[in-house]
């Protein structure tokens, strides 16, 4: 089963007297699977750390092929490239999987950051993982076939969850790893025959994780260990 933390992981490590100056700017949200946070080219107006659920950032080419760059869920925060400075989102970000976020405006985190060094290296910090994030996913969606990638995408949305089922449809896979619905069917299937997982119209469960690391590119370790190491 997949390890979890109640909350956001970086709010976590900030102390109270930290906590005390951004509080009062933070506002509870709840979202939806498909709910829309930012489009390209759009200024990103806010931030919001993720306390349940999982949002990624899509790159949409003119052919109409969607595929996934970065994956958030409670360990970091969306919008965190406006934390120090306004700047527009290069991707669409939009919830995979939903629940719930504290939001706070970009103008708002610019000043409080000013009046906690603490809470400027926790964000600075994930904001060079967001990078190396990026440049991993480069590699993999270059290099790595789409059966391991399928599973490299199953195991971070289930590290990003509290138990093994997954709300996850065919067509959304498919847009993450940048594949056709019939392909991911087909991937789906031999994972599932495989004893790895079980899928039933939009809930999907991991039935033997283990087996699935095995499955996954070599791309989930390095990115998971890049985690657990800001945690």
């Amino acid at each position: 089963m997949s390890q979890t933390t109640l909350g956001n992981r970086l709010l976590g490590r900030l102390d109270p007297g930290d906590r005390a100056i951004l509080d009062p700017h933070l506002t509870p949200v709840s979202f939806r699977s498909g709910h829309v946070f930012f489009e390209p080219q759009t200024e990103i107006t806010h931030l919001y750390f993720l306390e349940e659920g999982a949002i990624s950032a899509v790159v949409t080419l003119d052919s109409g092929v969607s595929i996934e760059a970065l994956l958030v869920g409670r360990e970091g925060v969306v919008g965190c490239l406006a934390a120090f400075e306004p700047c527009q989102s290069y991707a669409r970000a939009i919830a995979q999987i939903p629940g719930r976020a504290l939001k706070i405006e970009a103008k708002a985190f610019r000043a409080v950051i000013g009046r906690s060094l603490t809470l400027a290296r926790i964000v600075d910090r994930h904001r060079n993982h967001v990078h190396s994030d990026l440049a991993q996913s480069v590699a993999c969606n270059t290099v790595h076939r789409v059966r391991p990638r399928l599973a490299k995408w199953l195991l971070r949305c289930h590290d990003r969850v509290d138990g093994d089922r997954l709300p996850l449809t065919q067509e959304m896979m498919g847009q993450m790893i940048g594949s056709q619905r019939t392909t991911v069917t087909e991937l789906a299937g031999d994972l599932q025959r495989a004893g790895l997982i079980r899928y039933q119209r939009g809930a999907l469960e991991i039935l033997d994780r283990v087996g699935l690391e095995r499955a996954a590119c070599e791309c989930y370790a390095v990115v998971r260990a890049r985690e657990l190491a800001l945690a």
